[in-house]
């Protein structure tokens, strides 16, 4: 993706920037804050694993690969495994803020969606959306896959705890709600997430859909403009009122997930019959459910706050109160209200889904 640190690295080498000649360190933001609560430098792997120069066999640092876009390799520190315990809160901080010298500083799953994917009650045959602005759509494997697939298909493998690997891919996610919302309250008509969801439950269906990652949707002047603009370029039906438009974003989101799973079965040879949901996107109902009817598989949505628990929880390995992912997984079966979602699927979702193919390979997005 092109917000990964290595094209910003690279970007600083052909601009021949000056903070680039006077640094000394690089640290990603999580280990910054750790540095300041510990003055321990060090980077954690699963935030390292998403900057796209790391090697993830190695769990190494691809000085090669930084070698040979001229980017300096002697800034780099060792990377550590989340739940590693750093030390103990700096002696100045602790002063400053009139707190124990003795609290420890435990670097957690840094990465949020790896934090996220800690806290979701996966199982062998689930798949994962940790669904928030973005919904990050992906399995849990325990090794890379790198192979012709997973490139022409655009996925990434990025670390987990207890060497786990996030195999996933980036869909557009409760992006379109939130701009959807603001753009209505600048006309002066307020609604909440949950109206805008009550609405597009009594509203009409199947009446015309988006690519939710076409790249005019990432930072739309007005997101309802744009998808007017997308309908009426594609030769679709125009939703007549505020629920047949949520509604139809809401269907798109359903059919880029089952599109991006079906890929995921496809590379690792693995039959999918669950959906865990997890993150913001977890309590909107209409949209797991709308998620169990076009994959046809079972949703179970919950917990809403996972990158928070996922965070705590690695802390308590790194404690040594928690001893493996499993047990993780099951602290968080036992202690959230998890909702499940059965499928009601017929064939008027194959059908659209089937269209919704057509429109995405007419598009260039199916090679």
């Amino acid at each position: 993706m092109p917000i990964n640190p290595l094209y910003q690295l690279y970007a600083m080498v052909k601009d021949n920037s000056s903070s680039l000649k006077a640094a000394k360190t690089f640290l990603m933001m999580p280990d910054l804050f750790n540095y300041w609560l510990s003055g321990v430098i060090a980077s954690e792997y699963t935030d390292a694993s998403t900057t796209q120069f790391l090697d993830p066999w190695s769990k190494k640092w691809a000085f090669d690969l930084l070698e040979e876009i001229g980017f300096p390799t002697d800034i780099f520190p060792n990377i550590i495994e989340p739940g590693t315990r750093l030390g103990e809160v700096s002696s100045s901080l602790a002063e400053e803020l009139d707190i124990p010298r003795s609290i420890a500083v435990i670097a957690p799953a840094t990465h949020d969606t790896a934090s996220a994917v800690a806290a979701s009650p996966i199982e062998d045959d689930s798949a994962y959306i940790s669904c928030g602005t973005w919904s990050l759509v992906g399995i849990e494997v325990p090794s890379p896959i790198i192979n012709r697939k997973a490139m022409e298909y655009n996925f990434t493998n990025e670390g987990g705890i207890f060497n786990t690997i996030r195999f996933l891919k980036n869909v557009q996610g409760m992006w379109f709600l939130q701009e959807i919302k603001r753009a209505l309250a600048l006309k002066g008509e307020d609604y909440s997430y949950e109206e805008l969801t009550k609405m597009a439950a009594e509203a009409k269906g199947f009446i015309g859909f988006i690519d939710p990652d076409d790249p005019r949707f990432l930072a739309p002047t007005n997101m309802v403009e744009e998808i007017m603009k997308f309908l009426e370029e594609t030769k679709q039906n125009k939703p007549r009122n505020i629920g047949e438009l949520v509604r139809l974003v809401l269907e798109s989101l359903a059919m880029k997930y089952r599109f991006v799973i079906e890929r995921l079965e496809d590379i690792s040879g693995k039959k999918i019959r669950k959906i865990n949901i997890v993150g913001g996107g977890s309590r909107n109902w209409l949209h797991n459910q709308l998620v169990a009817d076009f994959t046809n598989k079972v949703v179970v949505s919950g917990p809403e706050e996972a990158t928070s628990i996922g965070n705590m929880l690695t802390q308590l390995v790194g404690l040594g109160y928690i001893k493996s992912l499993k047990e993780i997984r099951e602290y968080v079966k036992n202690s959230f209200n998890l909702r499940t979602f059965e499928p009601q699927h017929s064939n008027k979702h194959d059908d659209m889904y089937s269209s919704f193919l057509d429109m995405l390979e007419k598009l260039g997005r199916i090679k």
